[in-house]
């Protein structure tokens, strides 16, 4: 979070993080696998005082992709591609089009997904198949009362279904 966010906005979780927790809702956020913990008391210290003060946030060390989905199947939900941030400096066609691997991780691990309407294509996949939440950015800091609104066994019914309709 201290690097420009015109360039970094979109891998910068600081300011998502506050606006959820200030909700009442619960945030875990892992960290790539492929930082030692040196590198994350370094890069990360800001995200580590949050989760010392903050009961609902943790900031946890990455896990090797064949133990995440086991993992992140403890959750309600997945929250993937919301920012807090501006996309006018930022590639628009790649964020329209993009589809990130994470997406299937969560899908496998049977998560309803929520995600930002301005991320095109993911957000058409998850209305298509009714698994998960599209909001748009300026919605994210009534996430809480969004997500009450929605049938949550009916969403996961409908990732066990999407799952065997897209052979995960």
């Amino acid at each position: 979070s201290h690097e420009p966010k015109e360039i970094y906005g979109a891998a910068q979780f600081i300011g998502l993080a506050k606006s959820l927790i200030h909700q009442g809702l619960c945030f875990h956020l892992y960290l790539s696998p492929h930082f030692s913990p040196l590198q994350a008391r370094k890069l990360y210290s800001d995200y580590i005082q949050l989760a010392a003060a903050a009961p609902n946030f943790a900031f946890k060390q990455g896990i090797p992709l064949d133990k995440a989905t086991k993992e992140f199947s403890k959750y309600d939900f997945a929250v993937l591609m919301i920012h807090l941030t501006d996309r006018t400096k930022l590639n628009v066609f790649h964020y329209d089009t993009c589809i990130p691997t994470k997406f299937f991780t969560y899908l496998s691990a049977g998560l309803p997904v929520i995600v930002n309407k301005e991320f095109g294509y993911i957000a058409s996949l998850v209305k298509k198949h009714e698994i998960g939440i599209v909001i748009s950015g300026n919605e994210i800091d009534s996430l809480s009362e969004i997500i009450k609104r929605y049938d949550y066994e009916k969403l996961k019914a409908n990732v066990k279904r999407a799952r065997e309709e897209l052979s995960m």
